[in-house]
């Protein structure tokens, strides 16, 4: 029998919350795949957890920092994005432009390869 959920399985990280943007808004609704709002969603929770100091094992696969402006971002390769959403290697940049269509986030490919990723307000 599972485990009801509890507050500090709740605060740890364990639980996501959706933004209400994401499903009531209308350019979220007609605009965004799942797994868009997804990847969405699970980055602006990582972002909590890394606000609060929460430590937890996501931030092997996304760096998380702040830049000289104390912006928030997050640093994560295609094929880690693919690993957390379960989707194809040419799923991931059409998702991610999904998203800065909607103006949602800013991405920036570096000279590595890497997604730096900025949630816009």
């Amino acid at each position: 029998m599972s485990k009801k959920l509890s507050l500090r399985s709740a605060i740890n990280g364990d639980f996501f919350e959706v933004p209400n943007r994401a499903i009531y808004g209308e350019e979220c609704r007609t605009g965004l795949q799942s797994d868009s709002k997804l990847f969405y969603t699970h980055i602006r929770d990582v972002f909590k957890l890394y606000a609060y100091e929460i430590e937890d094992d996501i931030f092997e696969i996304i760096h998380v920092s702040t830049d000289e402006h104390e912006d928030i971002y997050c640093k994560i390769e295609d094929i880690d994005i693919e690993f957390l959403l379960k989707i194809s290697e040419s799923r991931v940049p059409m998702l991610l432009k999904e998203l800065e269509s909607l103006d949602l986030i800013s991405n920036i490919k570096n000279s590595e390869g890497f997604n730096i990723i900025y949630f816009k307000e």
